[in-house]
């Protein structure tokens, strides 16, 4: 199996032309720390493997490159959606 630093991406022209983090209804995306996914864990009493998944091949999931089964801290603020911070894990 090849490492993430090896792996080959295929993108649309159309993809590329915009970056799409930049675009006014995407939420900032982070990925956190294995010490702070630790923290959030124990204070809301789950496992790492129990946060709702994010795919792999989600734009924004592509664009930062997110490793397989790292946490992804999205910020949303706004009209449209609930205010907080959710959480998701790249699958």
């Amino acid at each position: 199996e090849m490492s993430d630093t090896h792996r080959v991406e295929f993108w649309l022209v159309r993809e590329l032309l915009m970056n799409p983090t930049r675009h006014a209804l995407v939420p900032r995306h982070t990925i956190m720390s294995d010490g702070q996914v630790q923290a959030l864990c124990t204070a809301r009493c789950i496992r790492p493997g129990q946060f709702p998944k994010l795919l792999r091949t989600d734009i924004i999931c592509r664009w930062h490159r997110f490793p397989k089964d790292g946490v992804v801290r999205i910020e949303r603020t706004g009209i449209a959606h609930e205010e907080g911070d959710y959480f998701r894990r790249v699958v």
